[in-house]
């Protein structure tokens, strides 16, 4: 059976049957969809959840879709899709879009004034090419700052060089781990008493 057919009898009927078959054909849209977004995220996100927040989207779509529009589905549905993706992504980042807006002020200003000096620029400088003063600024820095999260899995570094990565160095919290750091402190502190 032909998605136009299966689109007219599921609009027709709403049969579950046909409803599944239009999810399933239409699946490579989401993946499609997932594949472009995947490429333009700066950060590491899971392609298998791209595709799940993306098969909501379809979902959806596929219950809002008017045949009787003469559009064809695939036209309708990619766009949900895709906002649907980035909804979940919006949803799961910790940090306030006002955040992500500064962050992209302040790294622009620093690039045009760079290719402008040919030498990275002052704060000062910063602030006067975004038009705000020099505490508002570092209150703009610090709100970045303060948002930064590091991951414990793997080492941060980008200049090719091996480094631990931060949970391999942070210090134990198993009894064993405690004891032994407080033992010597202990025995320090008696040493020095006697």
């Amino acid at each position: 059976m032909q998605a136009s057919t299966l689109l007219q009898e599921f609009s027709e009927t709403g049969d579950a049957f046909a409803r599944d078959r239009l999810l399933n054909e239409h699946l490579g849209l989401v993946h499609h969809v997932a594949r472009q977004l995947s490429r333009t995220l700066s950060a590491d996100t899971d392609f298998d959840e791209l595709v799940s927040a993306g098969t909501i989207g379809l979902m959806n779509a596929l219950d809002a879709f008017d045949a009787s529009r003469g559009l064809a589905f695939s036209t309708f549905a990619a766009p949900r899709i895709r906002g649907a993706i980035l909804d979940e992504l919006r949803r799961q980042d910790h940090v306030p879009r006002s955040i992500r807006r500064k962050t992209r002020e302040i790294a622009a200003a620093r690039e045009a004034l760079t290719r402008t000096l040919g030498v990275p620029p002052s704060d000062r400088a910063v602030a006067e090419k975004l038009g705000i003063d020099l505490d508002t600024f570092w209150r703009w820095v610090s709100e970045i700052e303060g948002v930064l999260h590091i991951p414990l899995d793997r080492s941060s570094n980008s200049d090719g060089e091996q480094r631990a990565a931060p949970a391999d160095v942070l210090p134990g919290e198993t009894e064993t781990m405690i004891e032994d750091r407080v033992n010597p402190q202990e025995e320090v502190s008696a040493l020095s008493e006697a």
